[in-house]
């Protein structure tokens, strides 16, 4: 590794450092400020669980819907919940559609 100064070169060798210990767990104080709106999180050793506050059809249960999640870090967890409020609200709206679609068809 070649860096211009020594302080570069302390830099560098402190970020493989950090890199190599691999994802830090978070605190217990991080996971009380995170902001994941409709899920609880909890810190269970160096994993970050979190469950779904809503409630789910069984067409949604059958089409994939996810109501938990695991990460290792805070950014992880967020990519993951988001997906997953994504996800959902897709499958709301197929629901609605397909129910609007029987709807219709009845006599």
């Amino acid at each position: 590794m070649i860096r211009r100064s020594a302080r570069e070169l302390r830099e560098a060798l402190d970020e493989q450092l950090r890199r190599s210990l691999g994802p830090v767990a978070p605190t217990a104080a991080e996971v009380a400020m995170l902001d994941l709106p409709g899920w609880e999180v909890a810190l269970d050793g160096r994993l970050l669980l979190a469950g779904s506050r809503r409630s789910f059809t069984l067409y949604q249960r059958m089409a994939g819907v996810q109501d938990h999640a695991e990460a290792r870090t805070v950014e992880e967890l967020h990519i993951l919940c988001h997906a997953y409020d994504a996800l959902t609200e897709a499958l709301i709206r197929a629901e609605a559609v397909r129910r609007s679609w029987f709807e219709a068809g009845r006599p």
